[in-house]
């Protein structure tokens, strides 16, 4: 399982949780930061 980490929460999410051993990524990295809900949730 992959977290996808919401533009609310700082980028630092990320590399907290990798070294608990969770995948995760910001939103800032793979998507427009401006994105409206629907186009996160696709």
């Amino acid at each position: 399982m992959r977290l996808l980490i919401d533009m609310n929460l700082s980028p630092r999410w990320a590399d907290a949780l990798a070294t608990a051993g969770i995948s995760a990524v910001h939103w800032m990295n793979v998507g427009p930061v401006n994105a409206p809900d629907w186009q996160i949730m696709e």
